[in-house]
């Protein structure tokens, strides 16, 4: 569903669901990429 380049417009977007991910760390970013 996201990119997994991190843009500044999608970055608001990923940062909410950031909360909800398993770690509220920049190890999510990991997951997002492969999501």
């Amino acid at each position: 569903h996201v990119s997994a380049v991190p843009v500044p417009s999608t970055h608001g977007r990923r940062r909410r669901r950031l909360k909800e991910g398993p770690e509220k760390g920049e190890n999510v970013w990991d997951g997002w990429k492969g999501a």
